[in-house]
């Protein structure tokens, strides 16, 4: 049963990709800033996140029992180390708690023949079992009966009363305590808690026994209040006040419960954790009333977390920040390039406020002034004050900083050294270099270098590095981000491969200038050449089959065919034959053949089919349709409308136009996207075909090809690809197809043949002369 459980736990928390895969929420944030190297364990799991915070794998680390250990340690008069104690506390069974062990702790207490605190380690070792609700009967496993732990409710409340340590009471209490709130005993639990612990010591003890206390009282309006100071108190029960904290009850009325500045923080502090967008205001507040509180770390770090999702997911990604704040007036627009670029700059004046409120704290008051002056730095980083934050940096890597720390210093260095170059005079820093060898695995660190390249104009550099960014399974990449485009993005628009990014970003132009610098340093041997160009070595096929398909795109077809001409037959066999992908297999010849229409055109050319002979081949059709002397300029017109018509959306050769195409794809991502949906450019020269046809039945045909164009700028101006779209308004699209209605009037006596099948448009082809 437990198996089955944890089968159906994965299959509820898996993704499952029947519609395709589109990234969002904390797979498309951005960050840089990772708060583990302060080693914060206990504080750990209130990372930023958007939408859970994950429980902590191990309960009895050092730092959640630390309160614990230390209690007991007073308790040997500091004469026991911590692990010994740790091991006895929590690690040895009670049948080990003996004269003949080796547990210093233990030995100790015997020592000093302290039978009570032995005895009570017994005890709460056999109470151990107890301490949850009884298991689920399914399970197969024994019961714990409510009669059990009421004895042992009993038991513990009488060896309390019995005790003459006043310590041992008190845990003898507060075993009382979670016994009774185990068996929903929640009278004891109040009536225990009021009796030992309402004015006892407020040790780890009495916030473990609040605790209890708190969640007995299920609609007390004191909840959060008494969960913010067992939140800032007992570091294991961190996770679970979260868990309980109650969200219908308000700062306000839980602050009514603080009696001092030190209560009043810790309130501050939960609602701060509890709140995932700005918190700003809660960091003063927190620091105005206990500067030195160590929850203040947390939120010094999660803010700093924060303001990077806001700030560089929209800019480096063009992805809406993990947790979206409206803030834009165009909430239409709100996914647009100029609307992300604004979003981002707002947020930058917001980290310009977290900056000026890090600048006026003390740090000879703060609990690790690292954190706080660390946090600056990326803050410096974030407001372009590229001085400040190098300044900041070169401070701290001066320190005896612990090494996790130093390494992010040292990245954060390296993309403000890049970012604090002039706009068309940026390169990769020479003084960033070795720190970009040592963390070339690091993938958000290595996008953030080449985004910063990118805007400051140099796109060569910036590919290379996108290039390192390579992953074999599109769905596990560690980055995605969208192309720079004025028009709203699409929900499936996003990228994370370097050669995609240069299909629908760069310009034929930017191309060939990287093709350029990686065959001019293609025989570099220093060890950063050779790893900013490892990855782009064997890749010059593919980008020059890529820049022809860029001119494609732009029409310019002599341009087109110079790349294709550079690229290998065996690159050409591997990619668009049946060895290569299924969406570039040029199976059909696109001068002759349509789909879903029987053959017609008479074609008397051979040619081995590729991106190069096409485009030699339409060049070669265009010279003779325009050719005044050319007797046959309607058939060459009509075997190039056909060429274009296939390089389309329906068509049969659309990988001359597309690299790697499957549907829906870049719908809105490249130049020549309307006519790719569209068919315009054939309509122009199904046209020219008609107007230099000889007889009317040829006419006719090509009038009722530029009909099925139309019909694709129709479909497309109405958004009706879908099947469900376009049956809805397929009589609609008929009736406004203006060459449909020539069709009929000017050639009356074709049209039934020409519309009703396409099986006719033989008996017209042939028809030509």
């Amino acid at each position: 049963m437990r198996n089955c459980l944890l089968f159906i736990l994965i299959l509820a928390s898996s993704r499952v990709f029947a519609c395709g895969f589109t990234p969002y929420g904390e797979e498309t944030r951005f960050y840089l800033f990772l708060p583990s190297v302060f080693e914060n364990e206990t504080y750990s799991c209130f990372e930023f996140s958007t939408h859970e915070y994950y429980q902590p794998e191990d309960y009895t680390s050092e730092e959640f029992i630390r309160p614990n250990i230390d209690l007991w340690h007073s308790y040997c008069q500091k004469k026991v180390d911590h692990e010994a104690i740790k091991r006895a506390v929590y690690a040895l069974g009670p049948n080990e708690i003996d004269e003949h062990s080796s547990n210093e702790m233990i030995r100790y207490l015997f020592d000093k023949n302290d039978k009570e605190a032995l005895d009570y380690l017994r005890f709460a070792k056999n109470c151990e079992s107890c301490n949850n609700f009884s298991p689920d009967q399914w399970e197969r496993e024994d019961n714990i009966s409510t009669t059990k732990r009421s004895e042992l409710v009993n038991k513990a409340l009488l060896l309390a009363q019995g005790a003459s340590n006043a310590t041992i009471q008190r845990r003898y209490s507060f075993l009382a305590v979670r016994l009774a709130f185990y068996n929903q005993q929640n009278e004891v639990v109040q009536e225990v808690f009021n009796s030992v612990f309402s004015t006892s010591q407020k040790d780890v003890v009495y916030y473990w026994s609040l605790y209890f206390y708190s969640l007995s009282s299920s609609q007390s309006p004191s909840r959060n209040f008494e969960l913010a100071q067992i939140f800032a108190n007992a570091p294991d029960k961190r996770f679970s006040c979260h868990l309980h904290f109650n969200r219908k009850i308000t700062l306000e009325q839980s602050l009514s419960f603080a009696t001092s500045n030190i209560e009043k923080a810790n309130v501050w502090l939960l609602y701060a954790i509890e709140k995932p967008d700005k918190t700003l205001e809660y960091l003063e507040q927190v620091y105005a009333l206990n500067p030195s509180h160590q929850g203040l770390n947390c939120l010094v770090m999660r803010e700093v977390s924060k303001v990077e999702d806001y700030v560089l997911t929209p800019y480096y990604t063009l992805f809406e920040p993990a947790i979206f704040e409206t803030q834009l007036s165009d909430l239409e627009n709100r996914s647009s390039f100029s609307a992300m670029m604004h979003r981002s700059e707002l947020d930058r004046r917001y980290a310009r406020r977290v900056l000026n409120f890090l600048n006026s704290a003390d740090m000879r008051k703060v609990d690790n002034a690292e954190v706080w002056e660390t946090a600056k730095a990326y803050m410096y980083f974030l407001v372009r004050d590229y001085d400040g934050s190098l300044e900041q940096i070169n401070s701290l890597l001066k320190r005896k900083s612990n090494p996790a720390l130093k390494v992010e210093l040292e990245k954060l260095k390296a993309i403000v050294l890049t970012a604090n170059q002039i706009k068309g005079r940026a390169v990769i820093p020479i003084r960033a270099r070795a720190t970009i060898e040592l963390n070339k695995d690091d993938k958000m660190f290595l996008f953030a270098l080449a985004k910063e390249l990118e805007y400051l104009g140099n796109t060569t550099e910036a590919a290379l590095l996108l290039s390192q960014i390579n992953v074999e399974d599109e769905y596990s990449s560690e980055v995605f981000w969208r192309a720079r485009k004025k028009g709203i993005h699409t929900w499936d628009e996003w990228l994370n491969h370097y050669t995609s990014y240069i299909n629908v970003a760069y310009s034929p132009e930017q191309l060939q200038v990287l093709i350029n610098d990686i065959q001019e340093n293609k025989d570099r041997t220093d060890s950063f050449s050779q790893f900013l160009y490892e990855r782009v070595q064997g890749a010059t096929n593919k980008l020059y089959d890529l820049l022809g398909t860029k001119y494609m795109r732009q029409n310019r077809l002599e341009f087109a065919l110079d790349a294709f001409s550079k690229v290998d037959e065996r690159y050409n066999t591997m990619t668009y034959t049946a060895w290569g992908s299924y969406y570039n297999v040029f199976e059909e010849n696109p001068f002759v053949k349509i789909k879903y229409t029987p053959d017609f055109i008479t074609y008397q050319d051979t040619i081995r089919l590729s991106k190069k002979t096409i485009t030699k081949q339409l060049l070669e059709y265009l010279a003779r349709a325009e050719d005044d002397n050319e007797l046959d300029r309607d058939y060459y017109y009509f075997m190039v409308a056909t060429a274009y018509y296939n390089m389309g959306f329906e068509g049969n050769s659309n990988s001359m136009r597309r690299m790697d195409w499957w549907y829906g794809q870049d719908l809105e991502y490249f130049d020549d996207r309307n006519d790719f949906f569209q068919s315009n450019m054939a309509k122009k020269y199904y046209l020219l075909a008609m107007q230099h046809a000889a007889t009317d039945r040829f006419k006719a045909l090509c009038l009722r090809m530029v009909a099925r164009c139309e019909k694709h700028r129709l479909m497309d101006v109405y958004d009706a690809y879908d099947s469900y779209e376009y049956g809805n308004k397929y009589d609609s699209l008929l009736s406004t197809n203006t060459y449909l209605k020539q069709l009929k009037e000017i050639y009356p006596a074709y049209y039934d043949d020409l519309v009703s099948s396409c099986d006719n448009f033989k008996d017209y082809f042939d028809a030509r002369r």
